[in-house]
């Protein structure tokens, strides 16, 4: 979560994102995961001092917390993001997308959190998904199937009280239960 102030803006651009490239036919591969993909990937987030907004100057004079367009950047730390996949029957995988990370320019930032289960069945006359799981309900969250979303929650600001205590540690604020056809 984004603490905005008079002082400074963050830029609120994805941070975290975790990818895998799972086969779900057992005759192809055995443990259903393509080995090499899994990937938790945390991304720079940056401050920004009231002067550089609405427009970033590519001239920013490059020293950080000068309080003057570019004022600090930091990445959030990957280690609470896990990625495990199974297999749950010869045309079916089930991929779980476990995470907790919290924004590195907030000190003491609540934690955004999110435990997912997507599992895919070719088994049928066309691929199906299946996607169950929660997050915080906070901020925006999208999961995508080869490149196509299948789950997509937006949170623009401004942001109310209501949408930052969805980050205090209570289960199930954004709780999901959808499934389709691949896309």
């Amino acid at each position: 979560m984004d603490m905005l102030t008079r002082q400074q803006r963050v830029n609120q651009a994805g941070r975290t994102r975790q990818m895998v490239t799972v086969i779900p036919e057992k005759s192809i591969d055995a443990d259903g995961l393509k080995e090499g993909t899994v990937q938790n990937l945390a991304g720079e987030t940056r401050s920004y001092a009231p002067d550089a907004l609405p427009f970033i100057d590519a001239a920013d004079d490059g020293v950080l917390q000068d309080c003057h367009l570019l004022h600090d950047k930091a990445t959030a730390s990957n280690s609470r993001m896990h990625i495990f996949v199974i297999r749950t029957g010869p045309h079916q995988v089930t991929t779980l997308l476990l995470g907790s990370a919290a924004n590195p320019l907030v000190r003491g930032a609540f934690d955004i959190d999110w435990a997912f289960s997507l599992t895919l069945n070719t088994s049928g006359p066309k691929p199906h998904w299946t996607l169950q799981g929660l997050d915080d309900g906070f901020p925006a969250f999208e999961i995508y199937i080869n490149g196509k979303p299948i789950y997509t929650r937006d949170a623009p600001p401004p942001y109310t009280l209501a949408d930052i205590l969805k980050l205090l540690p209570v289960v199930g604020d954004g709780l999901v239960n959808k499934s389709g056809d691949f896309p």
